[in-house]
């Protein structure tokens, strides 16, 4: 609880209520409410004005920083304001504050959730469409289908293990490389700093990893011919920070690209685009295919 005393409404609050004060504390104690919350006067002052004159008032959802354990965090309060002193002649506002943050963070949560299965469901419909379209025949589609499905579970298992820190790119890439029964130091290796992957690329960039990786089981440099493939990435960019991914294969004779475009050339050069916006180069050199992913990183946290 607080008090706000007087004209300038200064500030007085007990132990409970230093938690919503966090860094401003001590030197909001005795300070006028206007000089510590200056971004919430404004929008404050009215309700403020109102309880003076007599009124009882809420402001609801009141976003603030909060010193919780020695760390800075996000919480959101519900405060009740009401007057001080008999009628026609308040000399202050009474606040209770009303901690409303687990509430908040298990509805974003719940949002978050939703969405995600909205749009994993999505993700399989259009998977089952493209599948059809390009498969030859009834085997191949259940091949390439039961391949993608098991492809988007293992990101969405990754994803529940991690939906706060993210997930690390070289585990996505391990495991589609793994799955397709390649051998780390024999068949392919990887370079690149320690980078956690936000939540809405892991879907995205785990498939694409799936479709190199099976392309190059079928065609490429997986396909006991001793061909190798070198996975490298890198963050590069002054301002905003993009992941710069490639992929390239070696040891594999090409002697002209595929005349069809499948599933995994769409998904690499139009689906990347459109969910992560990425810069996708897929070149067919003479001794093996590479590809070049590029994309912008936004922060991992799903708070």
């Amino acid at each position: 609880m607080a008090i706000l005393w007087g004209s300038d409404l200064t500030q007085i609050y007990n132990d409970g209520y230093r938690e919503i004060m966090a860094d401003r504390h001590p030197d909001a104690l005795g300070e006028p409410v206007r000089n510590t919350w200056p971004a919430s006067w404004p929008a404050h002052a009215p309700i403020y004005e109102s309880v003076l004159a007599g009124q009882s008032r809420r402001i609801s959802n009141q976003e603030v920083l909060i010193d919780r354990d020695g760390r800075l965090v996000k919480a959101w309060f519900d405060l009740t304001c009401s007057p001080l002193g008999k009628a026609g002649h308040v000399q202050g506002v009474f606040v209770v504050a009303t901690d409303q943050s687990g509430r908040r963070l298990s509805e974003a949560r719940w949002q978050k959730g939703e969405w995600r299965i909205r749009n994993t469901l999505a993700v399989i419909r259009s998977i089952a469409r493209r599948t059809a379209e390009t498969s030859e025949s009834v085997e191949d589609y259940h091949m390439h289908f039961e391949g993608r499905i098991d492809a988007l579970a293992r990101t969405q298992a990754a994803l529940a293990r991690n939906s706060v820190d993210g997930v690390a790119l070289l585990n996505i890439v391990a495991e589609e490389l793994i799955a397709a029964r390649a051998r780390e130091g024999e068949t392919f290796v990887m370079a690149g700093p320690e980078i956690r992957l936000p939540p809405d690329a892991v879907g995205p960039l785990g498939l694409a990893v799936h479709e190199l990786a099976t392309n190059a089981l079928k065609f490429g440099a997986l396909t006991d011919r001793g061909g190798k493939i070198a996975i490298e990435w890198s963050v590069v960019g002054d301002g905003e920070r993009m992941l710069d991914f490639c992929w390239k294969e070696t040891g594999v004779i090409i002697d002209r690209p595929p005349s069809r475009t499948g599933f995994g050339t769409e998904l690499l050069s139009r689906s990347l685009a459109y969910e992560l916006r990425a810069d996708v180069t897929i070149d067919f050199e003479p001794d093996g295919l590479r590809c070049r992913i590029v994309f912008p990183l936004r922060e991992t946290s799903d708070g």
